[in-house]
């Protein structure tokens, strides 16, 4: 049976049983705790945690990654990164009795499984499961086992329960031994093919089981497990199925010895370097078909490490044929397999996937080279010990991502021993470092956002902002900036307000959050951003300009309008961008990341080179041509599907739900939330800034338009660089007019100083740079022998902690004068006027 067809199966089984079939969520979660969706339950949280409602049960057949398993790829059969998770849930209806007659009556009637080849497990005290079992299997079939095998928990505290597992057993002869049962680590008589996961407590603080109000159900299916069995394979091999490209591909892409030899104890099977290629040839197409792309971070980082490990396997010592590229087919074929046939994503992205992994490969074997060259001088520096210290080896894997692996076998040729514990080391503190950073980019305040939506039992709110801009609402909640409680706010407190539905757009899909004032009979506030930091709740960031607030007045609600309608101009024209630069650059061309605000819009797109200035001139010509033509915009609400059977683009960054907004300005069709023109004459014209480089096969292009660009213009002509003398030259990037680098932290930033201008009409600089440059950006304006400065952070930074306001003060004592400002934003002026280098020199030891 193909994998297409036990797919499907499971839905419609599910299904035809009153399960809502819900389509696959991104590998990419909206939960920013989480660098990848790991499990088919990870969409449903809130549903599990009960904050959203309205469906009982749901089925899913899930794209999940699991970056754990990357160093256990290859040396078994049944590990993988990348898998799909079919899964049947419930939320508060069925239990325990109807999961397990379901799982039996799909695998033995639906899939026809031989009933004598299936064992199952449950959790040593759950009687109750044992005895739902035995209706289907005799004793000596029912495994009991301990905690860390059949008991699930979200963490130390919160939503456990019991598991029960089932699997299948492909023979005597495979086994570990006479006691050889289901649960025996490295057996491979057994596969484990469905896991039933009972919620039923909530485990407290002191470890107490408290029984849940709700118990719900999730199960996980692997298909590569379940489609290794129907295929009828005759050992555990998911390689083997049709899920895979056929190791014969790889063989002809790289003459790959069969067995590669090396230390047996950590290369154990001859398949070892093709399953390694297998799994991460097909990851790297669906890393790369939902949005990321490779980079020395978070999930940039996995794709990068990913390629890189499949190219080591791929050349060096075990292929006897090149050294030139060759993991990009591979790719292309595992993604054109029949298996995915209905993947969109890989189908519509296949040329973006096969340029950025050719791009990526080519920059790894330039690598090699260099950190060949790095070897030989660290070989030297080493010859008289003969031992390479780990932290250097460690540098020479991190700076190039040269292989420990290669960096040995070169040491060992050469006589030389290499203390691989201290590599072990320095790459624990790195991970520490990484996991740290990672955690403080949204878990805690995650935690904090769901427990006061608890806390104060906050329904979804609804954003009206669509068909107005002001309206009145209720005050849910108040709180501070850590996310404690207030019952009101005065004149000066910066807060978070919650109201019972609101015309402020929050941030998302690219398109910055509204401003606009909250007013009502004791008090204003000034709304300076909007957020949705979880589904269905919306945060005012807001400031009290006079009186007082409180939870439960009725406040008018008003969104400045001016704001709103320049980012709108900007959010249609960045639709009419992408269109053009698929229609006149290729149809290969796919929005990659986006900024719209009402200072200017960025979009970031799949493109191996730079566009000529002729290609900018005809594209900006036909987005003219389009606003001039003053074409309505058609907006409706349809489910995913729906969208996309109907053509309409779905991007890279953007997480979708069920049903999904399209928006058409003739042929332009994308999916899209955000706010638009009625038509597009509206967005009066349309001009170029800038186009650049990002990352390997990924352009960006700034614009401008009707206000914006008329400021913009403005400030080219008020604003005149201060001449760079001659010996500054080597250390500047870009302009002439820009200081660029790097904190010691690795925290980047520019300098950016002007011999005359208003500091007025640099802040729409300022402010749009920010958002779209990881780092902090400096403007001074010289007047009279002094300098006023603006200094904004990218709002990740503000998040992790670095204050704009204390920096700005830092300088202000330095230099000084006075300054003020938000943490992400500071405004202020100095009393004497220093050259770029001498604020360079400041913020680098403010920074150190």
């Amino acid at each position: 049976m193909k994998a297409a067809e036990i797919r499907e199966k499971f839905l419609r089984y599910f299904e035809d049983r009153g399960h809502h079939r819900f389509p696959s969520a991104a590998l990419v979660p909206q939960d920013p705790t989480l660098l990848f969706n790991s499990a088919g339950m990870v969409p449903f949280k809130n549903r599990f945690l009960g904050l959203e409602k309205g469906i009982d049960r749901a089925a899913s057949c899930q794209l999940c990654m699991r970056t754990t398993d990357i160093d256990r790829v290859g040396f078994t059969s049944r590990h993988l990164t990348f898998f799909e998770m079919l899964g049947n849930f419930s939320f508060g209806d069925y239990f325990k009795k109807e999961a397990i007659d379901y799982a039996w009556e799909f695998l033995t009637k639906e899939l026809g499984l031989d009933r004598e080849k299936l064992w199952v497990t449950v959790y040593k005290d759950d009687g109750e499961a044992a005895g739902f079992w035995k209706k289907y299997r005799p004793e000596e079939r029912i495994i009991f086992l301990g905690e860390d095998s059949n008991f699930w928990s979200m963490g130390s505290a919160g939503p456990c329960g019991p598991c029960s597992e089932i699997y299948w057993d492909f023979g005597a002869d495979k086994g570990c031994g006479p006691d050889c049962n289901p649960g025996h680590d490295n057996c491979e008589r057994f596969l484990e093919i469905w896991n039933l996961v009972f919620m039923q407590f909530n485990r407290q603080t002191d470890g107490a089981l408290k029984p849940l109000d709700r118990p719900c159900i999730d199960t996980g299916m692997g298909l590569e497990r379940i489609a290794c069995i129907l295929q009828d394979k005759k050992s555990v091999s998911v390689f083997e199925t049709d899920l895979f490209i056929d190791f014969q591909k790889i063989w002809d892409a790289t003459g790959l010895v069969h067995n590669i030899g090396g230390d047996p104890k950590k290369e154990p099977h001859p398949a070892f370097a093709y399953r390694v290629i297998a799994d991460h040839a097909r990851a790297s197409a669906f890393l790369i078909s939902q949005g990321v792309l490779p980079s020395n971070e978070s999930r940039g980082y996995i794709l990068r490490r990913l390629i890189r490990r499949a190219v080591r396997y791929g050349r060096e010592r075990y292929a006897k044929v090149t050294s030139a590229p060759f993991l990009y087919g591979l790719v292309e074929a595992s993604a054109n397999l029949p298996a995915f046939k209905e993947n969109k994503d890989l189908s519509q992205r296949l040329s973006t996937i096969v340029n950025v992994v050719k791009t990526e490969e080519e920059k790894f074997l330039e690598t090699l080279a260099r950190g060949k060259e790095f070897m030989d001088e660290l070989m030297r520096e080493c010859a008289k010990d003969l031992l390479i210290p780990g932290d250097k080896l460690f540098y020479l894997y991190e700076t190039y991502g040269y292989p420990l692996e290669l960096a040995k076998e070169i040491a060992r040729e050469q006589g030389f021993k290499v203390d691989e514990g201290g590599f072990r080391q320095a790459e624990e503190k790195a991970k520490d470092i990484a996991r740290k950073g990672w955690k403080g980019s949204g878990a805690e305040f995650e935690a904090k956002y769901i427990k006061l939506r608890e806390d104060l039992k906050i329904p979804k709110i609804n954003f009206t902002g669509y068909e107005s801009l002001s309206g009145e609402a209720a005050v849910l909640a108040i709180a501070n900036h850590s996310l404690a409680p207030l019952k009101k706010a005065t004149e000066g407190e910066d807060v978070f307000i919650i109201l019972s539905k609101t015309p402020f757009y929050p941030e998302g899909g690219g398109q910055v959050g509204d401003r606009g004032v909250l007013s009502g009979l004791q008090g204003e506030a000034q709304v300076t951003d909007t957020q949705s930091p979880l589904p269905g709740l919306i945060f005012h960031q807001a400031k009290v300009t006079r009186g007082r607030l409180s939870v439960g007045e009725t406040l008018n609600a008003v969104v400045e309008t001016t704001f709103r309608n320049q980012t709108a101009k900007h959010h249609s024209a960045a639709h009419l961008l992408h269109w053009a630069l698929r229609k006149l650059v290729g149809s290969h061309v796919t929005q990659a990341g986006s900024y719209v605000g009402p200072d200017k819009l960025r979009l970031d797109f799949t493109h191996g080179s730079s566009l000529k200035g002729s290609a900018l001139g005809e594209i900006e010509a036909l987005v003219n041509e389009t606003i001039r033509a003053n074409v309505k915009r058609e907006r409706k609400e349809l489910t995913l599907e729906e969208a996309r059977k109907q053509g309409a683009m779905t991007l890279f960054e953007e997480r979708y739900g069920d049903k999904v907004f399209v928006v058409r300005f003739g042929e332009s069709f994308e999916a899209c939330g955000g706010t638009h023109v009625l038509t597009t004459s509206e967005i009066e014209n349309f001009k170029v800034l800038k186009e650049s480089s990002v990352a390997a096969g990924v352009r960006r292009i700034e614009a401008a338009s009707s206000r914006a660009l008329a400021q913009w213009q403005e400030s080219k002509k008020q604003a005149t660089p201060i001449p760079i003398k001659k010996e500054e030259k080597p250390k500047i990037l870009g302009t002439s007019e820009t200081l660029e680098g790097k904190t010691a932290k690795g925290v980047p930033y520019k300098i950016q100083i002007f011999a005359e201008g208003r500091i007025d009409l640099l802040r729409p600089l300022n402010d749009g740079e920010r958002r779209i440059f990881h780092g902090i950006i400096f403007h001074g304006v010289l007047v009279e022998g002094k300098m006023g400065f603006i200094l904004g952070l990218n709002p990740d930074l503000a998040v992790r902690g670095m204050n704009a306001i204390i920096l700005a003060k830092a300088l202000t004592e330095k230099f000084g004068g006075k300054g003020g400002g938000r943490p992400d934003f500071a405004q202020g002026g100095f009393s004497s006027a220093p050259s770029p280098h001498v604020v360079e020199q400041a913020l680098l030891e403010l920074l150190s």
